[in-house]
């Protein structure tokens, strides 16, 4: 087989939940990476042959969101593109997927990647479209029911990602002290790589980004959004609290809500 390499990584900021990119689609961050992909490598746009993108919570405001990401970007129609979901490994199976294109020769370029913004993850119902039955009309959260849910019927996963982590700690015996410490210390190290510009070169300019970071005061005076700050003795405090029960997993450990590519 070929070998596959992995170029020109890019992503945009990261938005807190309901923060600065709060209205923006994940289409919208997809399709502005993808330009700013475009204009930094000065490739073809007829040179991509597949467009692998991952999203965990849809809309179907842009089903397939690979291929409307491409379409948005400004690539040609005959171009195109899928949607993938494996949960939290989603965007490096797409990467996986896209890999295996090239390396077997289907492909020779494909963009790959992840958006979310679960800012928009959508509120839903199955039991409006043949009326509504008694006096109310229920609607799911997407964001709560998929965590739920993805263990199908017989294996439901009322905790998420926190039971999952939860469960894994222990597996293998890792003691609360040493989970805060990791975490505080790979929470001082993200502050201090984006405080010395480690991470200016993989994200976007902002000159692709206009067309939604204009809404964005944050990012007019030339700060992007971010999740790495500073915290307090007192922000430790209350972030150290268990999010289940007498568990160890507190919002230090825990996975971060975002919108981001």
């Amino acid at each position: 087989m070929r070998e596959a390499l992995i170029c020109e990584p890019l992503r945009t900021p990261v938005g807190r939940y309901g923060g600065a990119l709060r209205d923006v689609s994940a289409q919208a961050l997809g399709a502005a990476v993808v330009r700013g992909l475009m204009e930094r490598t000065g490739l073809s746009p007829a040179a991509i042959d597949d467009v692998l993108f991952a999203q965990c919570y849809p809309t179907m405001d842009a089903p397939a969101l690979g291929r409307v990401v491409g379409l948005d970007a400004g690539l040609p129609v005959g171009i195109g593109g899928l949607q993938l979901d494996r949960r939290c490994g989603s965007g490096l199976q797409a990467v996986i997927y896209a890999t295996m294109q090239v390396a077997t020769g289907a492909s020779d370029i494909v963009l790959a990647g992840g958006a979310e913004s679960m800012s928009n993850a959508p509120y839903y119902t199955t039991a409006g479209r043949w009326g509504v039955k008694g006096d109310s009309l229920r609607f799911d959260d997407s964001l709560a029911r998929g965590r739920v849910t993805a263990g199908g019927r017989d294996h439901p996963v009322p905790g998420g990602m926190i039971e999952t982590a939860e469960n894994l700690r222990r597996d293998y015996n890792i003691p609360r002290e040493e989970q805060d410490a990791f975490a505080v210390e790979s929470h001082r190290r993200a502050v201090a790589a984006q405080g010395r510009g480690i991470f200016a070169d993989e994200i976007v300019p902002q000159a692709p980004l206009d067309y939604f970071l204009s809404q964005c005061s944050a990012c007019t005076e030339g700060r992007a959004p971010t999740y790495c700050r500073i915290a307090g003795p007192s922000s430790y405090a209350r972030l150290l609290l268990p999010l289940w029960g007498d568990g160890h997993i507190n919002s230090l450990l825990g996975a971060v809500v975002c919108d981001a590519l």
